[in-house]
């Protein structure tokens, strides 16, 4: 494989993480906004979010974005590592912003959400679905 096929190929995978990125972020941020508007507060929606991203996106970036063949449960046990250290990290963020310095929780999370996909990208190629 040359150089410029694998620049090729990363750019169709980074495209393809992206769409997956794009639908199950847009789920998931609008499952917080309707659980926050039902009155539950943001990091109990934000956990009830992670749960449903992690199962939708594994499969969906498994197949299609890293089309990785190896073993699932290995890839899965990695991704879920991967999801809860971005979990505790984007609660943090979401607790210390809110609460000390009174951002408006809905900005805050569309923000981690941004620069969780960003991380979560790297972490996924270079250790989930490592090839």
């Amino acid at each position: 494989m040359t150089r410029l096929d694998l620049i090729e190929e990363s750019a169709a995978e980074f495209l393809r993480f992206g769409c997956v990125g794009l639908a199950t972020n847009g789920a998931a941020y609008s499952i917080y906004l309707l659980l926050s508007g039902f009155g539950v507060e943001p990091l109990p929606a934000l956990a009830v979010t992670y749960v449903y991203s992690i199962l939708q996106s594994f499969f969906l970036n498994r197949v299609w974005s890293y089309r990785d063949d190896s073993r699932a449960w290995p890839a899965f046990l990695r991704y879920c590592f991967a999801y809860v250290s971005c979990y505790v990290l984007n609660s943090f963020v979401l607790f210390l912003l809110v609460k000390f310095f009174r951002f408006d929780h809905k900005i805050v999370q569309a923000f981690c959400i941004a620069l969780a996909g960003i991380g979560l990208y790297f972490v996924q190629k270079n250790w989930v679905f490592a090839k």
